[in-house]
């Protein structure tokens, strides 16, 4: 009778064990340790297999009631960890790197949002995906340090934890340098490949266009500029008076406090206003009597921009040793040359540039913009970049990534702007700038008065407006 069946099902096997499988599908019951266990390092299994690359996935614990298999019954019971939660998916943390695990979560968190890959070589990009599908944004430089990281840095090993940012700040050393200053070579890194117009000043009726200038500044925040530069050539820096300069370096400082603000100067005191307005560098006026002092006092108040100017201009023609020597100079951050339409002497410099690797060439050539940087400039401080700016931010931005169809189309169209606004009298290129800004509706028609500059014609600003009008129809993508 034991051996026969019931209701049609099939005999029991004696002695037969309880297969795996079945074992997890059993319920899970408090009291059911052993069951509860397997089921556990099942789940734990297979979150194993699911999780992905670089993740390790918590290792499946085992009750610590009594002594493991195979162990005397006396002998003492290896301890046991708790059960693990049922994602078991936390990842190590890594104690150096760019993630830190979140401690509420079990999912890694980017610590200041990029990862660092040291210079900054090319545009930022996406070169992985997790599993919130949200990318890892990846960029060339340096990432952004935690803001906990930061207090920790700036308080004292020795001091309280209680004190308080204000008790920091009033007990900083007398040599601290101002926030405004600098260092010269982050300085640099700023200006490298970036176009810094030298912007001209609206004049109405013998005096400053108050609303105009507020409004060309406004206008040249907008843009992707790595600064401006006031003071300048262009600016009549030599010819304000010190409350014009004033007024001047107010307005730009107060619509562009994150870009550089460079300031021509043409003496130590000039010098002293720029960094007491909160100009970031300076472009030191060429000078013929001891150039190399005149660069060395310049430079022990703000960072230094050597400028090499065409003598019709009022510049001095320094000659290789005398170059050599200010470049050599810690303070001088770089050279502006402006030979107007000597591609020979250009190249002259870009040559001997090459010997001071770590200093800037500043293109401030309008004739020849593009073929400027090819010869060696990194970076644009130029008259012609206060008008049509987005233009000449496109043309070094071609340049740099290397779309050189662009950087062609960009050129030529830089080449025809310039040929209607430096041309002789080459002087009066600062009203034509102005008049290209009316043009463009930037400033007032009545606001582009020179003082300094000399007489034009009508017909000088109806060509002024054609080239504005074709350089602005031109199909090209614009930044």
């Amino acid at each position: 009778m034991g051996g026969g069946r019931r209701g049609g099902s099939r005999p029991r096997r004696t002695g037969g064990a309880v297969r795996p499988y079945l074992l997890g599908a059993r319920p899970r019951r408090r009291g059911d340790a052993r069951a509860r266990g397997r089921v556990r390092r099942g789940a734990a299994a297979a979150a194993h297999r699911r999780a992905p690359r670089g993740r390790t996935p918590a290792a499946p614990q085992r009750s610590s009631r009594g002594a493991p298999r195979g162990c005397a019954p006396g002998a003492a019971a290896e301890p046991r960890r708790a059960a693990p939660r049922r994602d078991a998916r936390r990842p190590r943390a890594r104690r150096r790197g760019a993630f830190r695990l979140h401690p509420r979560g079990s999912r890694p968190h980017l610590v200041g949002h990029l990862l660092d890959l040291g210079a900054a070589r090319g545009p930022p990009r996406d070169v992985a995906r997790h599993r919130g599908g949200r990318a890892v944004r990846v960029r060339n430089g340096a990432a952004a340090p935690d803001p906990g990281d930061r207090r920790r840095e700036a308080r004292s090993p020795r001091a309280p934890r209680c004190a308080t940012r204000r008790d920091r700040v009033r007990k900083r050393s007398h040599g601290a340098v101002p926030l405004t200053a600098r260092p010269p070579e982050r300085l640099t890194a700023r200006l490298e490949w970036g176009l810094v117009p030298a912007v001209p000043v609206p004049f109405r009726d013998g005096a400053v266009a108050e609303d105009a200038q507020r409004a060309y500044a406004l206008w040249m925040a907008g843009q992707q500029v790595a600064g401006v530069a006031v003071w300048a050539h262009t600016g009549r820096g030599r010819h304000l008076t010190p409350a014009q300069r004033h007024q001047v370096l107010a307005t730009w400082r107060a619509a562009l406090p994150l870009s550089v603000i460079v300031a021509g100067a043409a003496s130590v005191e000039m010098a002293r206003d720029a960094k007491a307005g909160g100009a970031d560098a300076l472009l030191a006026f060429p000078r013929a009597d001891d150039p190399v002092g005149y660069h060395d006092a310049l430079s022990r108040e703000l960072p230094v921009i050597a400028f090499y100017l065409y003598e019709a201009a009022g510049g001095v023609a320094y000659d290789n040793q005398t170059l050599h020597a200010i470049l050599a100079q810690p303070g001088v951050i770089g050279i502006k040359v402006a030979t107007l339409d000597s591609v020979m002497t250009f190249q002259r410099l870009a040559g001997l540039i090459r010997d001071h690797p770590e200093k800037l060439l500043i293109t401030g050539e309008d004739r020849f913009f593009g073929y400027s940087l090819t010869m060696g400039a990194r970076a644009g401080l130029v008259g012609m970049g206060a008008a049509l700016t987005n233009l000449q931010v496109g043309l070094i931005e071609a340049f740099r990534a290397g779309d050189f169809a662009k950087f062609v189309r960009l050129s030529a169209i830089c080449d025809r702007f310039a040929a209607a606004t430096f041309i002789p009298p080459i002087e009066g290129y600062v009203r034509r700038v102005l008049w290209a800004l009316a043009a463009d509706g930037v400033i007032p028609d009545d606001a582009c008065d020179d003082p300094w500059g000399p007489p034009l014609t009508p017909a000088e600003r109806d060509a002024v407006r054609r080239a504005v009008r074709e350089a602005r129809g031109a199909r090209v993508s614009l930044p």
